[in-house]
């Protein structure tokens, strides 16, 4: 910023390890809870919208929708309105389900990986528009369970490095919290199934602890071992693990499980994708192209040789 000769901007730290004060910025008690309620909005919001688009029969309809909730949640949001919260999660889901919609059976892909690039679709190049290009319903986990993550990391090491214990309480404490908070969520996708089913983070955590230490606290650590493990056990079997930059801990905890996750689970089509400076867009295109291809032919119950995948990917 001082190069660019924006030295007056303003820089805010978000950490969940330490103060969040900056110039020009003061959160507090009720700016977390607007947070918290922006967080738990986006998370549901995106659900609704990639469990529909894939299936609307009238082109633009789910969007529609999805930008009419969008601006309805803003008030709720910058009021800290959990009451209003509340009711724009259950009216978003109703409206999300009474579209015409396809029935949903299009082979679900998970798109995984370092938190960055599995969220921001211009680092991940557009990784869930191609999914739902090449015939698939992308499924990606919710924002708020890597933050949970965050918080867990302080009640490990309190119970098994040096952590305190002062420390231990409060995040146990917002944990359950947060997970009070989205309980609202959980009770309005079980009327609906096709939205599939919002795990409790004491679900994931178990997930990840079968597979690597709690300890594992670098980058993703443990968390993106649990979300490839969760989504496996929930029924998607096709796995993107999206690889940032070389990084060591995420290449440790992604690509590091994938055997034994394939071991656990034999019908697991699992793709690690590099999105590395000197990696080809072409080449990650065609990753998923493959991976595509064995999804859809698993789910018409059809086996392809190797020969044959190539030739569709061409």
């Amino acid at each position: 910023l001082d190069d660019a000769g924006l030295a007056e901007a303003p820089v805010w730290p978000l950490s969940l390890a330490g103060p969040t004060e900056g110039p020009g910025l003061t959160i507090g008690r009720s700016g977390w809870r607007r947070v918290l309620l922006g967080l738990l909005t986006g998370d549901m919001l995106q659900r609704l919208l990639l469990g529909a688009r894939p299936y609307e029969r009238r082109p633009g309809e789910v969007q529609a929708c999805f930008d009419k909730w969008a601006a309805l949640s803003e008030a709720a949001v910058a009021a800290g309105d959990r009451r209003a919260f509340d009711r724009n999660v259950a009216g978003m889901t109703e409206e999300f389900a009474s579209l015409d919609l396809a029935p949903p059976t299009k082979p679900k892909v998970g798109v995984v990986g370092e938190i960055l690039i599995n969220f921001h679709p211009e680092a991940n190049n557009q990784a869930v528009a191609l999914v739902e290009g090449e015939g698939g319903q992308a499924v990606l986990p919710e924002l708020t369970d890597f933050f949970l993550y965050c918080l867990y990391d302080e009640v490990y090491r309190c119970d098994h490095l040096a952590g305190a214990r002062l420390t231990k309480w409060l995040n146990s404490w917002l944990i359950g919290f947060i997970e009070k908070h989205r309980a609202p969520m959980r009770q309005a996708l079980e009327r609906h199934p096709r939205f599939g089913h919002l795990n409790a983070f004491d679900e994931l955590r178990q997930a990840g602890a079968s597979l690597v230490s709690l300890g594992n606290q670098s980058g993703e650590g443990w968390y993106l071992a649990a979300d490839m493990a969760l989504m496996l056990q929930k029924g998607v079997s096709n796995i993107l693990c999206l690889q940032p930059f070389g990084c060591l801990p995420n290449h440790i905890t992604g690509k590091g499980v994938v055997k034994e996750l394939k071991r656990r689970f034999p019908e697991a089509n699992l793709a690690a994708v590099d999105y590395d400076p000197g990696v080809s867009e072409v080449n990650q295109l065609n990753r998923i192209k493959l991976m595509m291809s064995v999804a859809r032919t698993a789910s018409d119950g059809v086996q392809l040789g190797p020969a044959e995948l190539r030739r569709q990917v061409g």
